[in-house]
């Protein structure tokens, strides 16, 4: 009688105690919002779609994202077409998936004859190559910044559909001589892009930001005579337009930026990338409770 008392006093006691858990609030449902979510991820450039599961407790995802900076002509004095910087904020479930795409910075200009490749973009929105020279006397000219695209997976857990395209800026033209060249839009001027800047001399024209039928930027067009090369354009929801080449003696037009985008977020802007270096696109995930 005395083992049976002491095994009936211990049950009631877990009872008891897992009862009181249960009042104290120590077990959380399924769905239920973390006491502290989880700190901002950032994602950095690797050529490939990148994948993050939204955490237990997230329901509201702010997310910053960069596209790739245009290539420059002088690496001492950069006067590339910036990446565009977009933000916004965005409802989520835990356990979905989040297809990151970080935009590329487009290839410098050199002395070869080989096209500098435009930088790498999501969804094809790479940017546009910059132009070889054809002679000793001339520069290539530099290529675009790819896009850094965001897609979500939607409800059913199959099809991800796209909320944000940070558009990539366009390449510097290719010089000539002394002629300055014309440097490449910035993306992040405004939604629609920038366009390129005009070469110095009888130079290049200015390549058109957003002027091309697909996300992927226009390669940068060919100098007549010493004319320097133009610049390739920065890829984006409508990739950017060719700089133009120089004629006789004078520097390449810069390539027009990428058009930028964002689908179903709230709390959105953009700007024009806060550094001054030549880098590949970034994004920063930053995780809430609403």
């Amino acid at each position: 009688m005395k083992a049976s008392s002491t095994f009936v006093t211990r049950s009631i006691c877990s009872v008891a105690a897992v009862a009181a858990l249960g009042g104290a609030g120590l077990s959380m449902a399924p769905g239920a919002h973390a006491d502290t979510p989880p700190a901002p991820q950032t994602v950095n450039y690797t050529g490939n779609v990148q994948w993050v599961t939204v955490p237990a407790g997230v329901h509201e995802l702010n997310i910053n994202a960069i596209g790739g900076d245009g290539g420059v002509e002088n690496a001492s004095n950069p006067v590339e077409g910036a990446g565009a910087d977009v933000s916004g904020m965005i409802p989520v479930t835990p356990g979905q998936k989040i297809g990151i795409s970080v935009g590329g910075m487009g290839q410098a200009a050199g002395t070869n004859t080989h096209d500098p490749r435009g930088g790498w973009g999501g969804l094809g929105m790479g940017g546009g190559n910059g132009n070889g020279a054809s002679s000793d006397y001339l520069r290539t000219s530099a290529a675009g910044g790819g896009a850094t695209t965001i897609q979500i997976e939607n409800a059913d857990g199959y099809d991800l559909h796209t909320v944000l395209i940070a558009a990539g800026g366009g390449g510097d033209g290719g010089a000539s001589g002394g002629y300055a060249v014309g440097g490449g839009g910035n993306a992040g001027a405004g939604w629609s892009g920038q366009n390129g800047n005009a070469g110095v001399g009888p130079g290049g024209s200015a390549g058109t930001a957003a002027d091309q039928a697909s996300g992927h930027g226009a390669r940068g067009l060919g100098g007549s005579g010493l004319g320097g090369n133009g610049g390739g354009g920065g890829g984006g929801l409508q990739g950017g337009g060719a700089g133009g080449g120089g004629k006789a003696l004078s520097g390449g037009g810069g390539g027009g930026s990428g058009s930028s985008a964002t689908y179903g977020m709230t709390n959105t802007g953009i700007k024009e990338r806060g550094d001054n270096s030549v880098s590949n696109g970034q994004v920063v995930l930053t995780w809430a409770d609403n």
